[in-house]
């Protein structure tokens, strides 16, 4: 008995350009090879080159001559145990004695209800554009088939124009590219921000893998530890102290010194190897040593005063941007390795009320009760940072609690923006939006990240993406939702890019990591027995991803 096939072969990422005819052309999206194969019409029920009231070229399902059980049948078989997303569309029209028939083309799935692409009552002797859209995990041989049922066959012929289907497969079996031989993001991304950054280690930053990545893919890298206060103290108490003479005319105790060495190692690996670096973070509630908060620079003395400490924080950012500032001029010719900090991170309540909207627990609420330690950061960091050195406000779930009637995070985060921005002496340039999202958070509409990135945007401020991956959470990985989830979001960031005529906009783009091995996801507990798979590059030979085309598809846009 003879049926009309389609046969997929080939499934690495896959999409299908398919048209009813003797061949098929399948294109992996991944490395743009071209595959084909044969449609084999064996019971003589359709012709390719029918006409119709004087058109040529229509595509006819002739009834009488159906001897199959479907008029067309479409094999899934090679993607099973995998999601694929399909899309189709075509003009249809169905020639019958009835005044209507159902055109409707299911998959063969009792166990969900047997899902329809197309399911459309059609007008007989009229020509129709029918279109849908199904995205559904196969679990088995299963078969896409236009359904019989309601239709008189023997009497009825199908006529089908401008016929197309599109098969994207989350199987992720291609070969994947080297980061060497993949498309350079730096070049593609090249005039669009002010940098494309990666966030790395200094371990990472130390191998030559590594650097070679980073100098194909990258403008601008964010060390995820290395310039914290832990790392700048050594976690050791001072061994000596000297005088500081601070803003308000008095002397204070400070340590002579602080370990800078592995920001100097993290200056020179960027400026060899042609990278420009974000500076983070001068103020976090982590990662600081209790002991710069007590009053003998022990961690079992008793806290400070709010003037001690406020001392205390003007001589930090002081010590750390004059460094920078210094070891730039000796061995950049003074140009700017980093042009942009952090300044302070987190500082803002997960759940705020109105009373209580920035973070309560830590040594500087200890200290001070209220956030004026945040506005005095960016005042210092005003006063010792280089003009040109943008100034910026971190934080996570930037976008979370817009739907709230009362102070939500990121309303709190709002009005923090503009008590900054209301203090004399201070500056503030752009907030730093992390970008830890979900495979499922909303990118755009309301209560989204992109109405979040307009709110900040109304401040007149600048908008970076600091610190982006992109979780699964508790769902199975999808290489196709992850690919699509970050075209999403980069089309999304070119959308509000700064440009000439933009006052402001978004400036950059950090993705925070380098491969899925290695992501600090996977070390939270809250994803604990759901491995995570959020980057755009894997394995240790950082090997290309799915996730990486959808970084560069955005620019087609």
């Amino acid at each position: 008995m003879k049926k009309l096939l389609f046969i997929a072969l080939f499934a690495a990422f896959v999409f299908t350009s398919c048209k009813i005819s003797k061949d098929v052309e399948i294109i992996s999206k991944v490395s743009e090879t071209r595959y084909t194969v044969n449609c084999v019409d064996i019971d003589d029920s359709v012709n390719l080159n029918a006409k119709l009231d004087g058109e040529k070229g229509i595509t006819m399902i002739s009834g009488k001559k159906v001897t199959a059980r479907y008029p067309l049948n479409i094999d899934l078989s090679y993607f099973a145990n995998n999601e694929v997303d399909i899309t189709f569309s075509a003009d249809v029209r169905i020639d019958s004695a009835n005044p209507s028939e159902t055109f409707a083309i299911m998959l063969n799935d009792y166990s969900l209800n047997f899902p329809k692409l197309v399911n459309e009552k059609i007008t007989t002797k009229e020509w129709h554009h029918v279109s849908g859209k199904l995205i559904v995990t196969l679990d088995g041989k299963k078969q896409l088939y236009l359904s019989p049922v309601g239709l008189d066959i023997p009497n009825t012929n199908i006529y089908l124009k401008n016929f197309k289907m599109n098969i994207l497969c989350e199987k992720d079996d291609s070969p994947r590219e080297s980061f060497a031989d993949a498309p350079s993001l730096a070049q593609a991304y090249a005039g669009k921000f002010e940098y494309f950054g990666l966030a790395i280690g200094r371990n990472e930053l130390e191998n030559k893998t590594v650097q070679e990545l980073l100098k194909r893919h990258a403008t601008c890298i964010t060390m995820g530890n290395e310039f914290k206060p832990d790392f700048t103290f050594a976690w050791a108490p001072p061994k000596k102290l000297i005088d500081f003479k601070a803003e308000d005319g008095k002397t204070y105790k400070v340590p002579e010194s602080i370990s800078m060495r592995d920001v100097a190692a993290c200056l020179k690996a960027a400026r060899d190897n042609g990278l420009m670096m974000r500076g983070h973070v001068l103020v976090w509630h982590s990662q600081t040593p209790h002991f710069f908060f007590t009053k003998d620079w022990t961690n079992e003395g008793k806290l400070v005063d709010r003037a001690e400490m406020t001392a205390r924080q003007e001589w930090y950012i002081k010590y750390v941007l004059d460094y920078v500032r210094q070891w730039e001029i000796d061995n950049n010719n003074g140009e700017h390795v980093i042009r942009y900090w952090d300044v302070v991170n987190e500082a803002i309540n997960d759940n705020p009320t109105s009373e209580a909207w920035f973070r309560t627990n830590g040594d500087w609420y200890e200290v001070y009760g209220d956030e004026s330690y945040i506005v005095n950061a960016f005042r210092f960091a005003n006063k010792y940072a280089p003009a040109d050195v943008k100034l910026i406000y971190n934080d996570y779930s930037c976008a979370a609690g817009q739907e709230r009637s009362d102070l939500g995070k990121h309303g709190a985060i709002l009005r923090l923006i503009d008590e900054i921005l209301a203090t004399p002496g201070t500056r503030l340039d752009a907030v730093g939006m992390q970008g830890h999202v979900n495979i499922n958070s909303a990118v755009t509409g309301p209560n989204s990240f992109e109405s979040a990135v307009q709110n900040f945007l109304s401040r007149g401020i600048d908008v970076q993406i600091t610190e982006l991956d992109i979780a699964n959470g508790d769902l199975k990985y999808s290489p196709l939702k992850l690919k699509n989830r970050y075209k999403e979001y980069y089309s999304l960031f070119l959308k509000y890019r700064k440009t000439d005529d933009k006052a402001n906009g978004i400036t950059g783009v950090t993705i925070w990591g380098l491969n899925d091995e290695s992501t600090w996801l996977n070390n939270m507990e809250m994803y604990k027995g759901h491995t995570q798979y959020p980057l755009i590059f894997s394995t240790t030979k950082y090997l290309t991803k799915p996730a990486f085309y959808g970084v560069l598809e955005a620019l087609d846009e």
